[in-house]
């Protein structure tokens, strides 16, 4: 009891007393608890201290602080702060009861309460505060670089290697190019984007550079990943990061710059075996070291930027300073000279930023020359960037043979590098060429892997960047003392000096122009000389040229006219390569005396026969006649005398092979060339082959028999023989039988002998052929059978490509059962024009064509299916798993019109589980039945382009799921298809069909039957009901980017009626025609292009459709749609905003393009932002682009043209703010265009034929602070043409006071088109001004201001950057410029052209003058007023006349044309003579009043005061027309064309000229102008009725006279009724017309003779003589002996002509032989009796035609001995007359034919006179 007593107490105690003694404790204890507190804050305080020295010290060394630790020191500051706040409250406190005596005990017992819990708090935050680390080192992070605008090409790279890092199948991948392509650039923007894909867990990139450092390697990927070595070894540390890299699950190592292969195990990076979730992209400049020696599984080249890529990166580095009108172009040129290498167009854009004009030149220049080190950081970061490259590179002789290539300025042939470097002995080891030809191979690889030379997509060319080329040609000028230059013209004073030339050991001047070659270089050490001209041009060589060039090895004079070689070339005792390509030679026999050489080249010369001496040439290894094809004599034995030859190049040359014993070279003597490897040769006809002609040692070549094949292709194979009419049922020559057994490419054409010729030709199968082509041979049924083949290795094994043309009676390719590995290899076949053939291949041969890329078969008409089962026994249930052309990328067929089906129906319905029947790359179906033949189920699985064209029994395509890889779609001209693509039935488990996902091209035209694209059925059965409830979009193109489609008749709807359009449709008939296009069933996400024409008249655009539908539509193109009213209404313009091209033709209803109304005005400046081309034409009811808003108007007059709001459809505010090209053709309702506020950026504007617009540019109203408007910024050429309403181009309203006062008085050039290049004004009739406004105002004064306005171009306008101007029909136009007008206007103007304005009086004021010196050419026509080219006025003209003193220079003309202006009088009637310095070509035709051309002469002014007029055309003071090489002159006033009284040099280089309807002229060529025109080339002279002679010789001086006209190669006579003579009989010697090779006379009925006898016609080709009725015979006898080329001859209409060669009497055995002579017409010679009846005898070795006709009395041709062996019939009148015996018997049986029995008198021929 007591102890309970005792325990109650104890909890009345605890309960009741112990509270009351703590709380009474709070107040005993206070200052206790109080200062406790503050003893604790302040030990608190100092460890936060202490905390935040750790922090510190861990921030300065780049450590994160861990995140308990700030939440700690976060909640102390805290703390701190309000235990703080509690102190100083307690002070004030107590103070508030006098300090303490008065205390207030319940404040006291809160704050000692609050004081001593606080300090508990206390005492654990200092308890929580410790902490072991304060902060932890983190994995560095790469700099990100700045975001830059993207490029096209890099995106593209970009995505391709973000592609491959996604593929769990890669691990490997590598990306190379040339130094500073930009291969570190890209490879960091891989491994930002990985990073923000989170594609790894880290990401680390590290330079590896040319010689690693292992350590610095490992450490900068350990600073990456956050770790330390505590190893000292190399080998330590790469065993500790290889054990880091493998922690990390995914993780991305960028190594860039390799230079060869880099151990992995010993950096410490995993194999891909070892860490699966390690993935490498490396970088090199060498593809090798990535392929070869990194084992890369996928590389991916970076290339120099694109032209307009490099702009964009050159003007983002270089700041907007270039968009300096002044400076653009010149940074232009610039940004193209960089050549699209990166780190050079950063480099130049760096330097030049921000400089003036003149440095930008300079960099130009230098960049031009190649020379510029001038320019900041060229040297040291791009010159040295590359010269890595080539230090880098192994053996002398790649580093040879790059700087071999440096020379040249554009592509290297590889035929170049075998000529030079086996001159100059650079390929060690190789003793023959062929070994030399395969280490040239391996070097070039080497160099394209180190991206020192770049393809060119031809195996034997190549080509080097333009820097690359620069350093190369710095390398071989500083360490090889070699001569260089290019592209430049290289005067004898600028070649190096005496002692430089001593230590030189190169000399290249390249694509150069070049007139002389110094005298006396000597030259010791000189190896190689290469000197290619710019064109074929003369060169004047010293004979002593090459005398001090002993050493010299290689030289080559390409493109250079040799009359003949210096004296010296014998000097070259040492020269092993002489090479004289694309040169007209004369005699180059002394070439026979260098001794040594090895290689002759000939390529492209004009040589036709070569000398005897060639043969002397006995160490010539290789002999390059490619191109010479006038080359047609060789001498017997000079080619079997090369005994040594292992290379002979007759390519598209020589082809007049003989017999032996001829007088030319037989294919015989080939038998004596034992070394020869390498052959081109053609070989017209198979009889030449000689029998044992064999080819033993032959590597490559190229032999072609017969006379129809063509060189012009590229040959790739090392093998090619082409045979034409070559029957195969006679012996086959030896050479050529085993030529056909490893032959690589085989092209034969009109074969013979029998059904199956290919088999005759090798029965072995062809083993090694690779390219066969068989055309033209009718005979042929198939190209192989199997039952002929003797080889059990199969038929055509390794061919790749079988191109069968025009072969009508082929029925198979291949006949029979051939054995397994036939055509294995086979990758293209084309068959055209085989109309016998049914079926491509049979079922059995297709299976074996795995490899078959390719298929295109055109204009086949039996054709019917592509692939056909010929026996049941083909078609087995184990054989559907076998793939049917499995890697078929390309089908095109064309021209079938009995195509049903690509393959056989057999079994048209086989049951087979879906997975064992599709192909690896379709995705499986669920429908278990497979319709149209499954076998052909994988065919598609890898089709990319299938193209369908006039195949007219066509039913349907491949289902979609064959088609999955599908990127081009053609299908045009198939009658019978009515849908493309058939999805009935196709069960969709998400309600989304990704309908063929890759294709990016759909192409659909002139189908009629076509209804829908897609067919869905007509049955919401047909889908899931999760289906027909899905959202819109259902169908996705998901990459389809271009759609047309044309002549579409039937097209209603791109889907066929179904689920959805049920639902609008409700109980209509299903068949009812859908009215929309497109609806929102189907969507196309990224469709760029859209092109509609000629379809069914039906809305396009759905009111809804799909949200992804269309939002990257760039171009749009609607025409001959017939009932739309709107192109584009209101709800499709916030879908088309990424629009730029717009073009509508043909559409008779549409009313307005863009429809405003129901647009919203949320967001609506962004409609139609980027749109910058408009193109509008035949819209005969279109009156608005948009119609005018209903919103109220605008106040414009405080508008700034930047910022301008629009009257007419404000919501489309930005439309034009990218719009670049703006078209309007045949609007024909159009009554405005845009205000220039919306075409800031338009770059071409086109109206044409828009009948109602009145003006272009409607300016009333704007407002221009400074007092010039820049006009349309970016506008660079404008053309309007046929606007018959058309008054003013720019409307500036008609009141001065739409311009504020400082304007209207502001200086002349208000209105500027700062860019403006190019105008065409045509047919304007109305047009009377340019821009009329307040400054006509003032002139018009008080005039009606609809009054013309007479000046088209006045001081308002300006033109800064005018350069081509043409003015056509603007009839009301009396004057073009003002007397006043802009200082910067018109002073760039190169062409003008003036024609059919009747008003003009003169052209020009004389203010002009001094603003065309960069003119080019002028043309002005049919101005029927027009008095003179420039106005004399010289009235309230604000310049100083005496400044042009009497003289005014042209100094840029080129061309000048005056046609047609009868009332023209002079080209400048005032006190100046004009100046023509660079004129080529002159035409005045039509000027009736023209007194001269060029006066104030002394002459001149005598005339001018006597009133005698009766003048020259051209009266010359000076030399004049120094370059003009065309004058045409015609209809002009009756005068003399030459004043006898001229400078000598004048018209020193005319070439051409035409006179014509000249009347009052007597002779053409006065003889005092004959010394003149030595440069004359072709002279035209017609319907000149006084012209008696064409040449006159009276008073000639002898002294060099029979140079006169030595170049003269056509003469044109015709009408000249008064011609007697081309030159009158001279005792003299008369004119030297060796070069003539046309001589045409028509008309001249007046002439009595041709040409004197002296007269020697060497090089006549065609002689063409009619209508001339006064001659009675042709030519003389010596005349016509000298005819040796003469081709045609044709005689007509000349009635008094008895023979064609005159009877001079002389020996009967006098032989005239017309060796080239093909063609003879002798028509309407109503008195030939004969050709000649002199008794000549006539040798005529190449006539093949002769035409006789209307020639009654022609008894005969010839009184002696005709041979004529090559004609075989005679066309006499309409019919061809059958050969008798000779051309004499043929001819007298003809005239006995048409006479009857009338005897004819011929005289009696000798025993075998005619052949």
């Amino acid at each position: 009891m007591v102890e309970i007593i005792v325990s109650v107490a104890a909890k009345v105690s605890e309960y009741l007393v112990d509270p009351v003694v703590r709380q009474l404790g709070y107040l005993f204890n206070y200052r206790t608890n109080i200062e406790d507190l503050s003893q604790k804050v302040e030990k608190l305080r100092d460890a936060r201290a202490r905390q935040q020295h750790s922090v510190d010290e861990a921030i300065g060394n780049g450590h994160i602080i861990e995140d308990d630790v700030c939440k700690w020191m976060k909640r102390a500051d805290g703390f701190i702060q309000n235990a703080c706040k509690f102190l100083e409250d307690e002070k004030e406190a107590r103070k508030s009861c006098f300090n303490g005596l008065c205390p207030n005990l319940n404040s006291r017992y809160q704050l000692s309460r609050e004081a001593r819990k606080k300090a508990g708090v206390s005492v654990q935050i200092l308890a929580d505060g410790q902490f072991e680390k304060v902060s932890y080192r983190a994995p560095l992070q790469g700099i990100r670089s700045a975001p830059s605008e993207a490029l096209e090409s890099r995106m593209l790279t970009l995505n391709e290697v973000m592609e491959a890092l996604r593929d769990a199948n890669i691990n490997r991948i590598g990306v190379w190019g040339l130094g500073g392509v930009g291969k570190s650039t890209l490879v960091k923007q891989v491994a930002e984007q990985a990073e923000q894909e989170k594609l790894f867990r880290k990401v680390v990139m590290v330079p590896v550079f040319q010689t690693p450092d292992f350590k610095e390697i490992q450490q900068q990927i350990a600073d990456k990943l956050g770790m330390k070595f505590e190893e000292v070894s190399e080998q330590g540390r790469a065993d500790r990061l290889h054990q880091r890299i493998k922690q990390e699950n995914t993780i991305l190592i960028i190594l860039d710059d390799l230079w060869a292969e880099l151990k992995l195990e010993k950096v410490g990076i995993p194999s891909p075996d070892d860490h699966k979730g390690c993935k490498l992209v490396l970088t090199s400049r060498n593809k090798q070291v990535l392929s070869n020696e990194m084992s890369t599984q996928k590389d991916f080249r970076v290339r120099h930027l694109q032209e307009d890529e490099t702009w964009i990166l050159f003007k983002n580095t270089a700041g907007d300073s270039i968009e300096n009108p002044e400076l653009q172009p010149i940074a232009v040129d610039v940004a193209k000279e960089c050549a699209g290498l990166p780190i050079a167009i950063v480099t130049v854009a760096k330097a030049l930023k921000n400089k003036n004009v003149s440095i930008w030149k300079d960099a130009l220049q230098q960049l031009k020359s190649q020379t510029s080190t001038n320019i900041s950081g060229m040297e040291t970061k791009v010159y040295s960037s590359l010269k890595l490259s080539y230090e880098h590179l192994e053996g002398d002789e790649a580093k040879s043979s790059f700087l071999l290539c440096g020379l040249f300025s554009n592509y290297i042939y590889i035929r170049d590098l075998l000529k030079y470097g086996m001159g100059l002995r650079l390929f060690q080891g190789t003793n023959t060429l062929e070994e030399a030809k395969n280490r040239i191979d391996t070097l070039v690889d080497n160099l394209k892997s180190s991206n020192l030379l770049l393809e060119t997509g031809h195996n034997a060319i190549f080509r080097m960047h333009d820097f690359v080329r620069s350093t190369a040609r710095k390398i071989v000028s500083e360490q090889h003392h070699v001569f260089t230059d290019q592209k430049t013209t290289v005067r004898v004073e600028e070649w190096p000096r005496i002692d430089e030339l001593q230590k030189v050991t190169w000399v290249s001047l390249d694509d150069c122009d070049v007139h002389e070659l110094p005298e006396g270089l000597v030259c010791p050490k000189l190896e190689l000389f290469i000197c290619l001209l710019k064109t074929n041009s003369a060169v004047q060589i010293p004979n002593n040229f090459f005398e001090q060039m002993k050493q010299l090895k290689v030289l080559d004079l390409s493109r250079m006219q040799l009359p003949s070689l210096p004296v010296s070339l014998h000097c070259l005792t040492n020269l092993r390569t002489l090479c004289l390509d694309i040169c007209k030679l004369g005699d180059i026999g002394i070439i026979a005396e260098l001794k040594k050489l090895e290689i002759l080249s000939l390529m492209d010369s004009d040589i036709e026969q070569l000398p005897r001496e060639i043969a002397q040439l006995t160490h010539l290894r290789l002999f390059d006649l490619k191109g010479s094809d006038k080359l047609k004599v060789i001498p017997p034995n000079v080619i079997s005398s090369l005994f040594r030859l292992e290379d002979l190049r007759m390519e598209n040359s020589f082809t007049q092979w003989e017999g032996e014993g001829k007088s030319n070279a037989c294919l015989a003597e080939l038998k004596h060339l034992s070394h020869l490897t390498s052959l081109d040769i053609q070989i017209p006809d198979a009889q030449l082959l000689p029998k044992d002609l064999v080819f033993d040692n032959l590597v490559r070549y190229r032999i072609f028999v017969g006379d129809v094949w063509s060189w012009d292709e590229i040959f790739e194979a090392n093998s090619t023989l082409k045979l034409n009419k070559f029957d195969t049922s006679l012996h086959l020559v030896d050479g050529i039988s085993k030529l056909l057994k490893r032959t690589e490419d085989l092209r034969l054409r009109e074969l013979c002998g029998g059904t199956n010729v290919l088999s005759k030709l090798n029965g072995e199968g062809f083993l090694k052929l690779k390219h066969l082509n068989v055309e033209s041979s009718p005979e042929i049924q198939y190209i192989m059978n199997s039952m002929d083949l003797t080889s059990s290795h199969g038929a055509f094994p390794v061919m790749e490509t079988l191109s069968l043309n025009q072969l009508i009676n082929l029925q198979e390719v291949c006949h029979g059962q051939f054995p397994a590995g036939s055509f294995g290899c086979l990758r293209k076949v084309q068959v055209e024009d085989c109309d016998g053939l049914k079926f491509l291949f049979s079922l059995s041969v297709a299976r074996g064509l795995s490899q078959l890329v390719e298929i295109k078969v055109t204009r086949c008409k039996s054709m019917v299916e592509m692939v056909v089962s010929q026996e049941r026994k083909e078609i087995k249930e184990d054989a559907v798993n076998v793939p049917l052309f499995p890697e078929l990328r390309y089908l095109t067929l064309e021209d079938l019109p009995k195509l049903s089906n690509f393959c056989f129906e057999e079994n048209p319905v086989l049951s087979k589980p879906a997975s064992t029947i599709v192909g690896p790359s379709t995705p499986p179906l669920n429908q278990p039945e497979i319709r149209d033949s499954q076998l052909l189920l994988s065919l598609g699985g890898n089709l990319r382009s299938l193209k369908l064209k006039n195949c007219m029994s066509l039913l349907k395509l491949f289902p979609p799921s064959l088609l999955q890889n599908l990127e081009e779609l053609i299908v045009e001209n198939c009658g019978q298809l009515e849908h493309v693509f058939d999805l009935e039935g196709l069960n969709v488990d998400d309600g989304h069909v990704g309908l063929l996902l890759k294709l990016g091209e759909m192409r659909l035209i002139g189908l009629p039957k076509l209804r829908h694209i897609c067919n869905c059925g007509s049955s919401r059965n047909h889908f899931p009901s999760s289906v027909a409830s899905a959202p819109v979009g259902n169908i996705i193109f998901p990459k389809l980017s271009n759609i047309l489609l044309e002549s579409l008749p039937n097209l209603t709807s791109f889907v066929s009626p179904g689920y959805h359009s049920l639902q609008r449709l409700h109980h209509a008939d299903l068949d009812t025609p859908f009215p929309v296009l497109f609806d929102e069933r189907v969507a196309f996400p990224n469709l760029e292009e859209l092109i509609l024409g000629d379809n069914r008249d039906t809305e396009i655009w759905p009111e809804q459709f799909p949200v992804d539908s269309f939002p990257r539509l760039r171009v749009l193109r609607v025409y001959d749609y017939k009932d739309i009213l709107v192109v584009i209404p209101s709800f499709m313009l916030q879908r088309l905003h990424n629009l730029e091209v717009l073009k509508v033709g043909r559409c008779s209803s549409v009313k307005e393009v863009f429809q405003l109304e129901g647009l919203d005005e949320e967001n609506q400046a962004n409609r139609l932002a980027r749109l910058r081309e408009i193109e509008l034409h035949d819209l005969p009811e279109l009156t608005h682009l948009w119609k005018e808003n209903s919103k109220p108007g605008l106040d414009l007059q405080s508008l700034e043209i930047l910022d301008e709001e629009i009257r007419d459809g404000q919501l489309l505010l930005s439309l034009g703010g990218n719009l670049r090209s703006l078209k309007l053709k045949n609007c024909m309702s159009l009554l405005k265009l845009f205000p220039p506020s919306l075409l800031q950026n338009l770059e071409e504007l086109i109206v044409e034929n828009c009948g109602q617009l009145e003006h272009v540019f409607d300016l009333e109203g704007l407002n221009v602070d400074d007092g010039h408007v820049g006009l349309l910024l970016k506008l660079g050429e404008m053309r309007l043409i046929g606007l018959p309403k058309l008054r003013h181009i720019c409307n500036c309203g008609s009141s001065r006071n739409h311009f504020p006062s400082s304007v209207a008085s502001a200086p002349v050039g208000n209105i500027i088109f700062p860019k403006l290049s190019n105008i065409l004004l045509e047919s304007l009739p109305n047009l009377t001004s340019f821009s009329p406004g307040y400054h006509s105002l003032q002139r018009l004064h008080h005039a009606d201001l609809d009054t013309p306005f007479p000046v088209l171009f006045d001081e308002r306008v300006a033109f800064p950057s005018l350069k081509f101007l043409f003015i056509r029909g603007l009839d009301n136009v009396k004057k073009i410029w003002h007397n006043q007008i802009p200082q910067d206007s018109f002073s760039k103007l190169e062409k003008v052209t003036i024609s059919s304005c009747g008003q003009l009086l003169n052209i020009f004021p004389s203010c002009m003058l001094k603003r065309l010196q960069s003119l080019d050419g002028l043309v002005i026509c049919d101005c029927s007023s027009l008095e003179a080219v420039f106005d004399m006025e010289w009235t309230n003209v604000n310049m100083d006349c005496s400044s042009l003193g009497n003289t005014f220079v042209f100094p840029k003309v080129t061309f000048l044309s005056l046609i047609s202006l009868h009332q023209l009088r002079s080209f400048y009637p005032g006190a100046l003579t004009l100046q023509w310095p660079l004129l080529k070509k002159l035409m005045v035709y039509g000027c009736h009043k023209l007194n001269v051309f060029v006066f104030e002469t002394p002459t001149f002014q005598q005339r001018h005061r006597e009133g005698n007029l009766d003048m020259p055309l051209f009266l010359l003071p000076h030399v004049a027309f120094a370059n003009l090489e065309e004058l045409r002159l015609g209809d002009n006033r009756d005068t003399e064309i030459w004043p006898e009284q001229s400078p000598v040099d004048s018209f020193p280089r005319l070439r051409v000229l035409y006179v014509d309807d000249c009347r009052g002229i007597l002779v053409v060529i006065p003889s005092f102008m004959l010394q003149r025109l030595h440069n004359l080339e072709v002279l035209k002279v017609g319907r000149c009725s006084s012209v008696k002679e064409v040449f006159q010789l009276k008073g000639l001086d002898e002294e060099n006279q029979a140079k006169r006209l030595g170049l003269l190669r056509e003469i044109e006579l015709h009408d000249l009724l008064g011609l007697t003579h081309l030159w009158k009989q001279n005792s003299k010697p008369g004119l030297d017309l060796q070069s003539l090779e046309s001589l045409e006379v028509w008309n001249c009925v007046s002439l009595i003779n041709l040409v004197p006898s002296s007269v020697s016609f060497q090089n006549l080709a065609t002689l063409d003589v009619q209508s001339c009725g006064s001659l009675r015979s042709l030519i003389s006898p010596s005349v016509a002996k000298s005819l040796v080329k003469l081709k045609t001859l044709k005689i007509r209409r000349s009635d008094m002509m008895e023979e064609v060669v005159a009877n001079e009497g002389g020996e009967a055995t006098y032989e005239i032989t017309f060796y080239k002579l093909q063609h003879m017409e002798l028509l309407y010679l109503s008195n030939l009796t004969s050709f000649s009846s002199g008794g000549y005898i006539f040798s005529l070795p190449s006539l093949e035609q002769m035409l006789v006709k209307e020639c009654p009395k022609m008894k005969m041709f010839s009184s002696s001995l005709v041979t004529t062996p090559r004609l075989e019939r005679i066309t006499v009148g309409d019919d061809d007359w059958p050969w008798q015996d000779d051309l004499n018997t043929t001819i007298h049986n003809s005239f006995i034919n048409a006479h009857g029995n009338i005897e004819a008198e011929i005289v009696e021929l000798e025993a075998g006179s005619a052949l």
